[in-house]
Parts: structure tokens; C-alpha cells; sequence
């Protein structure tokens, strides 16, 4: 789907100056400061945020999501984790929204209890909890926020005991039991940022190891002659179970934490593996039309190129190569989706690149491609990429706020409300949206490595192969 005391401002400051650097096309040790505030869209930005974070707060706190329709909460599972509160804390502490951030870490504190009754999404719990707590000890110091951390990452380690090393898809909070025997690649592939930080905060290895476990199994799976994966494998065999490869849902944080966890771990093996795997993806599964680069699904045995479909998802795709040193492929992309956004007014889940035919219309309030304008606007400063963003912003304001929250979308050409609004929606849209009009100094992109919910992690000086 799903501490001592504090002074969140100067631990932010002092965090956000002593990290160290990494190499890469998004450079802000070079030109970084030099990029000014837009204090009046900013502003904007952040009213939204307050008033999103108030209406949960109003109609929903302590449960993981807000329905803004119903005015009321909703959990994913037995008992509810408060998947708001962990996902958008780093946020209110960006955004500078000091005395929400104190009640979201006194929940957090007080009554985040980490035994679950029930199979979670071991991913979504990486990325979302595991990741949040993280991202705000980062931002704080605050230990309890680690110890936090600490017990997630230990719930989570029964899922990687497989035969290949893949994570199971499922696993058991409160009795430590792991269930499910096909995942797909992004869930398999989407732990090393989290698990490195942890084990790097926590000196304990058994995370990091895991994580690169996993890793290793996707590397041997790839296919030999062309270099792609499929979507889903069984993780008890390495099996392939979806021979489809292509850069939306279900793969594409594999593809992002390879480069990150390079940039994060200071590992030039992941960086290496990140420009073979994205070095394959250029050559079977791209295609241009009129409107720019697309990448669409493909045959990974053959890398026959098959169908013409993207989706929210893959817009993430522009921010990674432009991550990756490849501003030319990442700008052609970028602009190829946002073309697709002024003809929808927002992306939808799954349409044709060649007609704009709509397979899944929905739009669920997915930050995909304003992360991708962040790392462009970053690397070229080009204020078209900015000026989008603002599009993309009030048009959210126009389509999807409603009076007590943020409603996704149930079809983009109706404009149907839908009655939710998902954790990430405060963790990610809304966090890549002020960070686009901040200013260069707000979590620079070679101190911080932000993991596919939007969490930034940071990069520390020197070696950091831990787990090797």
C-alpha cells in the first residue's frame, strides 16, 4: 500500500553541515548554496503540509492513514503502526514544523509498539518505519529513535532466511515468522539503504549482510545475454515467476538502490552494478516518440521491447539517471513525463506512451516525478523544472484537497475522489515539493541520500564498505 532533550533546528543545522561528500552528477558541494529560495511557493508548500498534517492529526492520529472523505482513520493491519506519524516526521522537521514534530515523536515514543499481530509488507515496513525512524534519528540525535529502529530491523531479519537470501514478502511482527514465496525485484532489491544505515548506526553487521545477500541473488539472476531481470521471482528457488522487464512498479527502487547505496556505502561494486543494470535497461527497453524518452516493458531473454506502457511510478526513473551523471537521458525522460502530466493533469498509474490510452487511471497522490524535477533542477538549475513543480502544486490544491485532507484520485480524467491519503503523500510528495523550491543548503544532495519513501540518510567521510 503501508531522547534527551531536543532542539530539532540546530541538530538539523549541525546535521545537515558536518556530513561528508560523494561524487556524483548532482553536486551540491560545488554549486549548491548558490541556488536561492522560492520563499513564496515555498511558503505555499508548507501550508500544505500543516494543513494535511493537521487533518490527520484531527481525524485520524495514532492510525496509519487518514480518510479525508470519511474524516476518518484507517490501519493497514491488527493494530495500527501509525504509519503517518513515523513516514511524515522528517518532513515536519524539514519543513521547520517544530511543535508537530515533538507530538509525532512523544506517539512515537509513548505508544509505537513494534509487535504487530500480524504479516506485514516486510517492504513497505523497510521503507516506511524502518526508514522514518532512521531519517529522524539522523535529523535529531535522538537515541530512542534508533532503539526504534533497532527493533524494527531485528523483526524484520527473519524474512532474508530463504534458501537464495531473497527477503520473504511477508513476515510476522510479534512472532518473527515469515510467510510468502514470490516477491518481486523492488521488494526483494530495496533494503540496503536502510539496512547499511542501520548497521552503520547500530555496529551490528547482521543488517547490511543481509541486505547485500539479497542483492547477490537479483545479480545472479540477471539474464546472462541481455542483462534484465524480470518482475518477480521465487525466493526460495531464484526462479523467475513475471518474465517482464521493465522500470515501473515492482521493480524500480532495485534500480535506485544500487546507485544510492553506492553513493550511501561509498561501495563502488553497487555503483558498478547500478550502470550495468541501467546500461542494459538503455539498450532493450527504450523507445522515442514525439514527446521524448520513454521506457517500456520488455522480454528479459531476449530484450525484445513488448509493450508501450509506463505509469506514476517510472517517472522516478529521470531523477535516478540524472543521479547517475546521465543529465542528458535523465532531462530527455524528465520531459517525456511531464508531457504526459499536462495532457492528464496528473500520471496516472499505467497508460500507453505512444496514445495516452489509460490502462490504470487512478493517481494516488505519487511524488515520482516532482523527486525527479529535485534532481534536475539541482544539476541544471534550469527554473523550467521549478516552474512544473508549481504546476504540479496547484494543481494538486485544485484536484485533490478537499476539506479535511489530501484525496487521491480514483480516475484522472473524472476527477473521482478517492477516500484516502496515504502516508507517502506527507513523507514524499510533499517533502520533494519543498525541496524543490528550498535552497541549496536544505539537505544537499552529496551529504544526504534520500531512500525511495523520501527518507534522507546520510553519507558519512571515508570508507563505508561495512558488510562487505
Amino acid at each position: 500500500m503501508i531522547r534527551k532533550a531536543w532542539c530539532p533546528l540546530l541538530l538539523i543545522v549541525a546535521c545537515l553541515t558536518a556530513c561528508g561528500s560523494s561524487e556524483n552528477a548532482v553536486d551540491d558541494a560545488e554549486g549548491g548554496g548558490r541556488i536561492a529560495a522560492d520563499t513564496v511557493t515555498l511558503s505555499r508548500v508548507r501550508e500544505q503540509i500543516a494543513f494535511a498534517w493537521g487533518k490527520y492529526v484531527e481525524h485520524a492520529w495514532g492510525h496509519d492513514e487518514l480518510r479525508p472523505l470519511s474524516a476518518s482513520g484507517s490501519d493497514w493491519y491488527a493494530r495500527p503502526m501509525g504509519l503517518t506519524i513515523v513516514d511524515g516526521l522528517d518532513t515536519l522537521l524539514v519543513a521547520g514544523l517544530h511543535d508537530e514534530a515533538n507530538a509525532a515523536r512523544a506517539w512515537i515514543v509513548s505508544d509505537l509498539d513494534l509487535a504487530v499481530p500480524s504479516n506485514v509488507s516486510t517492504f513497505e515496513t523497510n521503507i516506511r518505519v524502518l526508514g522514518g525512524l532512521l531519517s529522524a534519528h539522523a535529523l535529531t540525535g535522538d537515541p530512542i529513535l534508533l532503539q526504534k529502529a533497532v527493533d524494527v530491523g531485528d523483526r524484520l531479519l527473519p524474512a532474508f532466511d530463504t534458501p537464495t537470501g531473497m527477503p520473504r514478502p511477508e513476515v510476522n511482527l510479534s512472532t518473527g515468522v515469515a510467510s510468502g514465496a514470490v516477491s518481486n525485484v523492488a521488494q526483494i532489491g530495496t533494503w540496503i539503504l536502510e539496512f547499511g544505515t542501520l548497521s552503520r548506526m547500530s555496529g551490528d553487521t547482521r543488517y547490511v549482510t543481509a541486505a547485500r545477500g539479497a542483492l547477490a541473488a537479483l545479480e545472479a539472476s540477471r539474464n546472462p545475454d541481455t542483462g534484465l531481470l524480470g518482475t518477480s521471482y521465487d525466493v526460495d528457488t531464484g526462479a523467475p515467476i513475471v518474465q517482464i522487464a521493465q522500470v515501473g512498479g515492482g521493480v524500480d527502487s532495485w534500480i535506485e538502490y544500487l546507485l544510492k547505496g553506492g553513493l550511501l556505502l561509498g561501495d563502488p561494486a553497487l555503483t558498478a552494478s547500478y550502470h550495468s543494470v541501467i546500461d542494459a535497461v538503455n539498450e532493450h527497453l527504450t523507445e522515442r516518440t514525439n514527446d521524448g524518452l520513454w521506457y517500456g516493458a520488455g522480454d528479459p531473454v531476449s530484450g525484445r521491447l513488448m509493450f508501450p506502457l509506463t505509469g506514476a511510478l517510472a517517472c522516478f526513473l529521470p531523477g535516478t539517471l540524472t543521479l547517475g551523471g546521465d543529465v542528458v537521458r535523465g532531462t530527455d525522460h524528465g520531459r517525456a513525463c511531464d508531457v504526459a502530466r499536462r495532457h492528464f493533469g496528473l500520471l496516472p498509474d499505467a497508460f500507453n506512451y505512444r496514445t495516452y490510452g489509460v490502462a490504470a487511471a487512478n493517481h494516488d497522490l505519487r511524488p515520482e516525478l516532482v523527486e525527479s524535477f529535485v534532481y534536475l533542477y539541482r544539476a541544471t538549475r534550469d527554473e523550467t523544472w521549478r516552474e512544473r513543480g508549481r504546476e504540479v502544486l496547484e494543481t494538486l490544491i485544485a484536484r485533490c484537497r478537499v476539506e479535511d485532507g489530501y484525496a487521491t484520485l480514483t480516475d484522472v480524467r473524472t476527477g473521482e475522489h478517492g477516500d484516502a491519503m496515504p502516508s507517502f503523500f506527507l513523507a514524499e510528495t510533499l517533502k520533494y515539493l519543498y525541496l524543490l523550491f528550498a535552497d541549496g543548503a536544505t539537505l544537499p544532495l552529496n551529504a544526504w541520500v534520500f531512500n525511495t519513501e523520501a527518507h534522507p540518510l546520510p553519507v558519512f567521510p571515508g570508507p563505508q564498505r561495512i558488510g562487505a
